[in-house]
């Protein structure tokens, strides 16, 4: 499933979340770079952005609905 950021969350607190997903995990930025969120270095390069940065705005998840379902304090379901 395809998700959106909430407008306000806890950018630290999600990619601690993220350990506890079982799938894969796939950051898309508006322009179609896509980056698996269970790797540390992607964690640091998305710790590079602010919530309510319009970059991370454009952005999109991908992940499993279980997963999605984990995150949900974080994401909202676009599909």
């Amino acid at each position: 499933m395809r998700y959106e950021f909430r407008k306000d969350f806890n950018l630290l607190s999600f990619l601690k979340a993220i350990d506890q997903c079982t799938g894969d995990v796939v950051f898309e930025s508006g322009q179609g770079d896509r980056m698996d969120l269970k790797s540390q270095l992607c964690k640091i390069l998305l710790l590079t952005m602010k919530p309510g940065d319009p970059a991370l705005q454009s952005s999109r998840i991908e992940c499993s609905g279980e997963d999605g379902g984990r995150l949900s304090e974080y994401l909202t379901a676009t599909e």
